[in-house]
C-alpha cells in the first residue's frame, strides 16, 4: 500500500494550525513561522510538509522561513556541509533560508563560562541563534521537529536519570512542535516516497550515549516483551506534564512571599513554619529557585533538595551541594553561597592550547609532541601527589566528577566512574577532587586521573577510543 503523501502533509499543517490556535493565533495566513532545520530526516520532513502548498501561495506556507545553525564544532567542515545541504533544499522548494554560523571557539568559551559541558553550551547558543534569526525574519513562532519517538526516548531517559519526569511539550512559548504525534517510521516513509534526501548524524548509531542506548537497546526490548508500552509511557508523561504545570502555577503564586527584598543576594532565608505549610512539591520548587538565584554551579542534586525540603523533619546544621549550603536554626532555613564553594562545586575548564594550567591541588602541562606528524596529538603532563603522562588531542575538558559518569573498558563496555572510585577505595569526600578529562562532541571520558591524590588512573584503551565522540 502506497504512502498517502498528501494526507500526511495535510496532517502536519493541521497540527501546526492547532498549536497556533492554542497560542491564540487564529489568523494563520498572516503569521510568519520559522522552521529550525538541521538537515536530518525529522526537520527536512517538517519543512517539506509545511511548504507543500507553496505553489498555491496559500496558508502558512507562503510565510515560512528556514533557520539552520552551524556550530563550528564538527571536523572536516561537516557542520558547514549540512548548512549547504539545507540551503540547497530550501532553494529547491522556494523557502528563504537563514544560516547562522556560531564563531569557532564560541561553544568552548560558553561551556567554560557556564560550566555545564560542551553539549549544553552548543544547545544554549543554538537557541540564541534561533531567536536572533527569527527576529531578523520577523517570525513570531519557531517550529522544532521533535517527533513521537523523541518524546518516548526523553521520558525514558529522564526516568533513568532520576530527573523530573516530564515529556516534551508541544508548545513552549514561541516554540512549537508539530511532529510530536508522528512516528519516525512514517516520517522516513514520507521522505522516501517524495524521493527527498536527508543527512544522518554518524553518532546516532553509537551506543555510548544514553539516548542512543535507549533507542537501540531498551525500546526494542520493551516492544518485544511489553505490548503497548509506548502508549502507556506517553500517556503517563502527558499526565505528569499537566501535574507539573499545576505545581509550577502554585509555585509562581507564592514565590514573591518567599523571595522578598529582605533576602540578601548571597543568602536566602525562609521561615520554617511558613515553608512547612506548603506541599513538599512547592517547597522543592522554592529550593531550586533559591539555588538558581544564589548561583548554584551545575545541576542541584535531588538528594540535597529532598533533605532541605523536609527540613521540619530533618533538622540539620550544615548541608552543601553545587556551591550552596543550607542549615536550619531558630525556626529559619538559611540557604547561602558556600564558604568552600571552589572545592565543593569542583572545577571545569576547557583546554584548547598549549600551556601550564594550575588547579590548586594538581596541575596540567600541555605540550605539542615533538617530531610528530599527528597535528592533533599533544603530551599532557599531570602533576599531583603522583605524576602521569598521556597523549590526547585538543581541545579537551578537565572537570570534576559528576553522578552518572561512565568510562569505557578495553572491550568498549561501560563502567560507572563511581564504581571505579569504589574499586580504588576513594572516600566520598575526595571524589570531587579527581580530574575527569573529556574529548569530542558529543563528549566522552578519556581519562580519570586518580594519580593527583595518589590513586590509580583509568585511561581509555586505544582500541576503545574510536567510539569517543570526535576523537578519531
Amino acid at each position: 500500500m502506497n504512502f498517502d503523501v498528501a494526507a500526511f502533509e495535510k496532517s502536519v499543517r493541521d497540527s501546526l494550525k492547532n498549536l497556533l490556535n492554542e497560542c491564540a493565533c487564529h489568523n494563520h495566513d498572516g503569521v510568519r513561522v520559522a522552521v529550525a532545520v538541521s538537515g536530518g530526516a525529522d526537520s527536512i520532513c517538517l519543512l517539506s510538509a509545511l511548504a507543500s502548498d507553496c505553489e498555491n501561495h496559500s496558508g502558512i506556507s507562503k510565510n515560512l522561513v528556514c533557520i539552520t545553525v552551524d556550530h563550528s564544532l564538527r571536523p572536516n567542515g561537516e557542520g558547514a556541509s549540512d548548512a549547504c545541504f539545507v540551503e540547497k533544499f530550501c532553494a529547491e522548494i522556494g523557502v528563504p533560508c537563514l544560516v547562522k554560523k556560531i564563531p569557532e571557539g564560541a561553544v568552548l568559551e560558553k561551556a567554560a563560562s557556564r560550566a555545564k559541558g560542551i553539549e549544553e553550551a552548543a544547545r544554549f547558543l543554538r537557541y540564541e541563534a534561533f531567536e536572533e534569526a527569527a527576529a531578523q525574519a520577523g517570525a513570531q513562532f519557531i517550529c522544532l521537529a521533535h517527533n513521537k519517538n523523541d518524546a518516548l526516548e526523553t521520558l525514558l531517559m529522564r526516568f533513568l536519570q532520576g530527573s523530573q519526569a516530564g515529556g516534551i511539550a508541544a508548545v513552549r512559548g514561541k516554540y512549537l512542535r508539530p511532529l510530536l504525534q508522528f512516528e519516525r517510521e512514517e516520517i522516513e516513509k514520507y521522505l522516501r516516497e517524495k524521493k527527498i534526501a536527508w543527512r544522518t548524524d554518524s553518532t546516532n548509531s553509537c551506543e555510548k550515549y544514553l539516548r542512543n542506548k535507549i533507542r537501540l537497546k531498551l525500546i526494542p526490548f520493551l516492544k518485544d516483551n511489553f505490548a503497548g508500552f509506548e502508549s502507556a509511557v506517553l500517556k503517563g508523561g502527558e499526565k505528569l506534564c499537566f501535574k507539573n504545570a499545576a505545581i509550577k502555577d502554585a509555585f509562581l503564586k507564592c514565590k514573591d512571599d518567599f523571595f522578598s527584598a529582605e533576602n540578601f543576594q548571597n543568602e536566602i532565608v525562609f521561615e520554617i513554619e511558613k515553608f512547612a505549610a506548603l506541599p513538599v512539591a512547592i517547597r522543592q520548587e522554592l529550593i531550586y529557585e533559591a539555588a538558581l538565584r544564589l548561583g548554584a554551579q551545575g545541576r542541584v542534586p535531588y538528594g540535597f533538595v529532598r533533605t532541605v525540603s523536609l527540613c521540619p523533619e530533618n533538622d540539620f546544621k550544615n548541608l552543601s551541594a553545587c556551591g550552596i549550603s543550607a542549615r536550619t536554626e531558630s525556626g529559619k532555613l538559611f540557604l547561602k553561597i558556600g564558604e568552600n564553594r571552589a572545592t565543593e562545586s569542583g572545577f571545569f575548564a576547557i583546554i584548547n592550547e598549549e600551556g601550564f594550567f594550575d588547579f590548586g591541588g594538581f596541575s596540567l602541562e600541555v605540550m605539542k609532541r615533538e617530531n610528530s606528524s599527528d597535528f592533533d596529538s599533544y603530551e599532557i603532563f599531570v602533576r599531583g601527589k603522583k605524576s602521569a603522562r598521556l597523549e590526547m588531542p585538543l581541545p579537551f575538558v578537565a572537570r570534576s566528577w559528576q553522578s552518572g559518569d561512565v568510562v569505557l573498558n578495553a572491550s568498549c563496555a561501560e563502567k560507572s566512574v563511581a564504581d571505579v572510585f569504589s574499586d580504588w577505595k576513594i572516600p566520598e569526600c575526595e571524589r570531587q577532587k579527581i580530574p575527569i578529562l573529556e574529548v569530542g562532541f558529543p563528549a566522552g571520558i578519556f581519562a580519570v586521573l586518580g594519580c593527583v591524590l595518589g590513586y590509580e588512573n583509568w585511561i581509555v584503551a586505544e582500541k576503545a577510543r574510536g567510539v569517543l565522540g570526535g576523537f578519531v
